[in-house]
């Protein structure tokens, strides 16, 4: 489970399902919800893209801030 967490990607990424991401997209995970640009994806993306994040640490800086 991700709680809270800050995203960005790498660089560009193409995912098996054609789904793209620029380099640099930001991607929020909260209590394993997904968010991009504030956004959550729809429910049948969820279990995809956060097993993808999950499955792929190396792609993504974490730039989560705690204040």
């Amino acid at each position: 489970m991700i709680s809270n967490r800050v995203y960005v990607l790498i660089n560009y990424a193409k995912l098996p399902n054609g789904v793209q991401f620029p380099a640099e997209q930001e991607i929020e995970v909260v209590m394993d919800v997904v968010y991009i640009d504030g956004y959550p994806l729809p429910p049948n993306m969820q279990g995809m893209i956060l097993n993808w994040i999950t499955s792929n640490p190396t792609l993504f800086r974490d730039v989560t801030k705690n204040w």
